[in-house]
C-alpha cells in the first residue's frame, strides 16, 4: 500500500501529533508499506528519513513559535500522481488538512482523518468572541469530517462525543489509539535522570506533556502545593515546553514551591522513557484529552499513575486496577497523590496493573487496525 500522511506538524516538533504519526510510519514501513510524510519545512532542520515532503512555511509565534504551513507548492503538486497513492491520511482539519482533502479529491482517493485533539478547547488562543469562535470551529471540523472516508479516533471517549457532535459521521469511525513502543520501556536506569536534577532521596511525581493552557497544569500546581503541606519530602518534574512556561515558573514562585518543582526542557521521544523511569509516580491534571498518551506511555514505564477523571484518560486507566482516576478537584488530586506516597503496595499493584494494561498499545497490533481502516476506505471507494 502507498500511503501519504499530512500534517501542521512533524520533526523536529515534538508533540503527540509527530509521536503518533512517527510510531505509524516506522511500522507501516515494517511492514512493507510506501509512507510520504507531507509537512512544513522546517528551517535549519535536515531530514534523515526519506520520503518526507515539506511545504513552504512561515513562522508564527503566538500562542507558540511554530511554522505555519502555506498549503500549496507547485512541485509537489506535480510530484504527488507519480507517487501513486492508494490512500490520504489527514492529522488536521485545516491547512495542510485542507491540501491532503484536495489531493484526494484530485487523485480520487480515500481521505482518512485523525481526530487528534478536541478543537473547541484551543478556542481561548484566539482574541475573538469565544462563542462565535467555538461555533465556527464547529462548523469547520464538521463539514471537513463529512468529506473524509473514514475517522479514526482514539478512545471510546472520543467516539461518543465526535458521534454526538457530529451524528452524519458515526459510521465512518474507528477506534484506533495511538500505539506506545513497548521495548523502549524495558530496562530503564533511573539514576541518571534523577542525579541530574537532584532527585535522590525524594518521592519524584513526573508529568511529561506540552506547557499549554489546556494541560491543566496550574491546576497539577496548585494541587501539589496542597500535597506538599502534607508531605515536604515530596517533587514534581515537569517534561516539557510550551507557551506556559513562563507563567508556570511564576505561579511556583508565588505559592512558595520553587523548590521543588523541576522543570526539564522538551525532550526528543527517544529519551522520554528515561525521564519517566526517573518518577516514582506520574501525574496527569489534563481534561481536554482524546486518549491520554502520556498516560499510556508512563503506564508502559511502569509508573503508577493518578490523575483526573476525565475523557480519554478513563478510557486509558481503569481505577484502581492501573492507576488512580480522582474527581476533577485540585483536593482531590492532592488527595490521590498523598494515598500514593503513603501506600507501596497499593503503587505496586498499580505498576503491575499499569504494565499490563500497556500491552493494549502495542505498536504491531494498533498499525494492523489501521492498515484495517485503509483498506475499508480503499474497498469502499472502488466499489
Amino acid at each position: 500500500m502507498r500511503i501519504g500522511i499530512f500534517s501542521n506538524y512533524y520533526r523536529p516538533a515534538i508533540n503527540g501529533v509527530v509521536r503518533s504519526i512517527s510510531i505509524f510510519r516506522e511500522e507501516l514501513i515494517r511492514q512493507k508499506h510506501a509512507v510520504y510524510v507531507f509537512a512544513p519545512e522546517a528551517r535549519g532542520y535536515e531530514d534523515a528519513e526519506p520520503g518526507i515532503l515539506r511545504y513552504r512555511a512561515v513562522e508564527v509565534r503566538y500562542p507558540a513559535v511554530f511554522a505555519l504551513p502555506i498549503p500549496f507548492s507547485r512541485s509537489i503538486s506535480k510530484l504527488i500522481p507519480q507517487l501513486q497513492l492508494d490512500v490520504i491520511h489527514s492529522q488536521h482539519p485545516v491547512a495542510l488538512g485542507q491540501e491532503a482533502a484536495h489531493q484526494a479529491r484530485r487523485l480520487g482517493i480515500p481521505l482518512v482523518f485523525t481526530y487528534h485533539s478536541h478543537y473547541e478547547a484551543y478556542a481561548p488562543y484566539i482574541p475573538f468572541n469565544q462563542r462565535m469562535v467555538k461555533s465556527l470551529t464547529r462548523e469547520v471540523v464538521g463539514a471537513y469530517l463529512e468529506r473524509c472516508q473514514r475517522i479514526v479516533v482514539p478512545s471510546e471517549s472520543a467516539l461518543a462525543l465526535i458521534g454526538e457532535a457530529y451524528p452524519k459521521v458515526v459510521g465512518r469511525l474507528a477506534v484506533i489509539p495511538t500505539p506506545v513502543d513497548l521495548r523502549a520501556y524495558e530496562r530503564l536506569d533511573p539514576m541518571p535522570i534523577r542525579a541530574r536534577y537532584r532527585l535522590e532521596g525524594n518521592f519524584t511525581f513526573v508529568v511529561v506533556t506540552r506547557l499549554a493552557l489546556e494541560k491543566g497544569l496550574r491546576a497539577l500546581l496548585r494541587a501539589f502545593a496542597l500535597l506538599l503541606k502534607k508531605r515536604p519530602e515530596a517533587r514534581l518534574l515537569i517534561v516539557g515546553d510550551g507557551p506556559l512556561y513562563g507563567h508556570l515558573v511564576e505561579q511556583t514562585e508565588a505559592l512558595g514551591i520553587a523548590n521543588q518543582v523541576v522543570f526539564a526542557e522538551a525532550v526528543p521521544f527517544e529519551q522520554v522513557p528515561q525521564y519517566l523511569a526517573a518518577g516514582d509516580a506520574f501525574v496527569y491534571a489534563s481534561l481536554n484529552e482524546t486518549q491520554g498518551l502520556a498516560v499510556a506511555e508512563a503506564m508502559a514505564a511502569g509508573l503508577p499513575v493518578v490523575a483526573m477523571d476525565a475523557p480519554g484518560v478513563r478510557d486509558t486507566i481503569t481505577d484502581g486496577e492501573s492507576g488512580l482516576l480522582t474527581p476533577p478537584e485540585e483536593v482531590a488530586l492532592a488527595e490521590g497523590m498523598c494515598r500514593l506516597m503513603d501506600d507501596s503496595s497499593l503503587r505496586a499493584r498499580l505498576s503491575a496493573g499499569a504494565r499490563a494494561a500497556a500491552v493494549r498499545y502495542a505498536v504491531p497490533d494498533l498499525t494492523r487496525k489501521l492498515i484495517g481502516v485503509y483498506e475499508a476506505a480503499i474497498a469502499e471507494m472502488q466499489g
